[in-house]
């Protein structure tokens, strides 16, 4: 009996949730059948905002909030940037990149728990920033290199082997 009664407990248990999943989250509209339009779009993203962040609207753009410009005008020696702190990971790579989060008297600011405004020697930024397209470059050229490598291997091959003289050239052929 128990067996049958556990099933059945477990049957209740499912239509419960289901039930729930099929409920509305409280202020946000439900998708019609053939999906929803641009405005319900935004009209839900804006009461889940509302819902997510406390306090009043702020007034200014999003665009004038995250300009740094005129940090950045004040410190030419530095990389100025927005960094993420909602994950602290985020933050702590960024550090280890160099960037040091600017005080309020050096211009810093923060947007709630979300960003803050961290600088690096610019130096600094330009060199990784280098080692970085030099990396990609590498990585870019590394397959011509093992087919040329490839082509050279196979001309020794017949040589030595077959004494045919083939330049490894005609076997390899780039199209740049």
């Amino acid at each position: 009996m128990s067996a049958v009664s556990d099933l059945a407990a477990k049957k209740a248990a499912e239509k419960r949730v289901e039930a729930e999943l099929k409920e509305p989250t409280p202020g946000i509209s439900a998708p019609p059948e053939g999906g929803i339009t641009t405005a319900q779009a935004l009209e839900n993203a804006r009461k889940l905002e509302a819902q997510t962040y406390g306090g009043a609207p702020s007034r200014a753009p999003r665009q004038q909030m995250l300009d740094a410009s005129k940090v950045q005008e004040a410190h030419p020696d530095k990389h100025v940037r927005w960094v993420g702190i909602r994950d602290p990971q985020k933050a702590e790579s960024r550090q280890l990149d160099g960037y040091q989060r600017l005080t309020s008297e050096e211009g810093g600011k923060q947007i709630g728990n979300e960003l803050v405004l961290m600088a690096a020697p610019k130096e600094l930024v330009e060199e990784r920033i280098a080692g970085e397209r030099r990396l990609n470059r590498e990585r870019l050229e590394a397959p011509k290199r093992m087919m040329q490598e490839a082509a050279e291997g196979i001309a020794k091959e017949l040589r030595d082997r077959h004494g045919i003289n083939v330049d490894s050239s005609r076997i390899f052929v780039n199209e740049q």
